[in-house]
C-alpha cells in the first residue's frame, strides 16, 4: 500500500517592491553655491595688486634698514670703546624701529593675500603710520625735498583709501 501523501505546494519568497531610483536632473540649478571670501580664487584683483605692493614695499624697506642693523651691531663689537658701544646700541634700537614698519607691511601683505580679517585693520594701521612718517619727514626737513617725501607716501595713501572702500572691508568679511 503506498499511502498518499498530499502534495505540498511549494511557496516563493515574497518579492518586495523596487525602490524607485533617483533620475538625475539635467536642468542647472537655480543658483550657483555661496563662493567663500576667504579663498585665493575669491579675491578681488584689486586687494591682489596691493597685496604684492606691500610685499614689495615691506622687503624693499627691511632691505633698507638691514645694513643700518649691521654696521651698528660691528660698531658696537668690533670697537671696544665707550661712545662706540652706545652708538651701536643706539643705532640697533634705530634699525628696529625702522623695520618695524616693513615687517607690518609684509604681515599686512600677507593677511591680504588670504583675505584675514585683521588684516583690514593692521592695514589701516600700518598705512596710517607711513603717512605721519611721512608727514614727520616733511615737519622735520623744513619742507626740503618735499617732492621726494610725498612721492614715497602716494603708495601707502593709495592702500590706506583703497581699504576704506566698502567692497574692500565686504571682502575681508568686515
Amino acid at each position: 500500500m503506498s499511502e498518499n501523501v498530499p502534495a505540498v505546494p511549494e511557496t516563493t519568497p515574497p518579492v518586495e517592491p523596487a525602490l524607485p531610483v533617483p533620475i538625475p536632473s539635467t536642468s542647472a540649478p537655480s543658483s550657483p553655491p555661496p563662493s567663500t571670501a576667504s579663498t585665493p580664487s575669491g579675491r578681488p584683483t584689486g586687494i591682489t595688486i596691493i597685496a604684492i605692493l606691500a610685499l614689495i614695499s615691506g622687503f624693499f624697506g627691511l632691505c633698507c634698514s638691514s645694513p643700518l642693523l649691521l654696521i651698528a651691531s660691528t660698531i658696537g663689537i668690533v670697537i671696544p670703546t665707550g661712545i662706540t658701544q652706545v652708538l651701536g646700541i643706539l643705532g640697533f634700537i634705530l634699525a628696529c624701529v625702522l623695520a618695524f614698519g616693513p615687517v607690518l607691511q609684509i604681515a599686512f601683505a600677507y593677511g591680504a593675500w588670504n583675505l584675514r580679517p585683521w588684516a583690514w585693520w593692521l592695514g589701516i594701521v600700518a598705512t596710517g603710520i607711513a603717512v605721519a612718517g611721512v608727514l614727520v619727514n616733511i615737519v622735520g626737513s623744513g619742507g626740503a625735498m618735499a617732492w621726494t617725501i610725498v612721492t614715497n607716501a602716494l603708495l601707502p595713501i593709495i592702500i590706506f583709501v583703497y581699504l576704506l572702500i566698502p567692497n574692500t572691508r565686504k571682502a575681508f568679511n568686515m
